[in-house]
């Protein structure tokens, strides 16, 4: 059964809290990732709106994606899900050392469409890097328990945080 997200509008001053958000997260990604249920180690961001896009790691998810949709792995719109995912994270598992990417959302208040979004991109990433395992995370500021048990069941991982004071 395919996801199909309800599409969203925001005021001027919710895309600044939106934006605000995934700054945040910017700022913690390297701590949820290695201190929490994921269970990694070494994670480095290779795609994010917000990331220096002079990195090396990230030239690299790059140039393997594209190759992924010429290789017939995935379809553009899988290709798209991957690039607009607000950040992905490479990383290892630190049981089996096998590599893992994991799709991160970012709202002030997570809903469905930001689960959804994190499932489009996780499936894809699936299909795209094989060897690899993928997940999927969303991290915000407030998350209704209807929400939280959605996440739940799709295998997304849940991260409530703060806004930066």
């Amino acid at each position: 059964m395919a996801i199909v997200p309800q599409k969203r509008s925001f005021s001027e001053f919710d895309m600044l809290k939106e934006m605000e958000v995934e700054r945040t997260l910017e700022k913690r990604i390297y701590g949820l990732a290695v201190m929490s249920p994921l269970g990694l180690s070494s994670p480095t961001v290779v795609s994010g709106l917000y990331w220096p896009n002079d990195n090396e790691n990230m030239e690299r998810f790059q140039y393997a994606l594209y190759d992924a949709e010429l290789a017939g792995k995935i379809s553009e719109e899988q290709y798209a899900y991957i690039i607009g995912a607000d950040y992905i994270a490479s990383a290892r598992r630190r049981d089996t050392k096998k590599k893992v990417h994991v799709a991160f959302e970012a709202s002030s208040k997570i809903d469905r469409y930001d689960v959804d979004r994190a499932v489009r991109s996780r499936d894809a990433l699936w299909f795209a890097f094989e060897d690899s395992d993928a997940l999927a995370a969303v991290y915000g500021w407030e998350i209704s328990e209807e929400v939280r048990r959605y996440a739940e069941s799709n295998g997304v991982t849940v991260f409530i945080g703060e806004p930066d004071r």
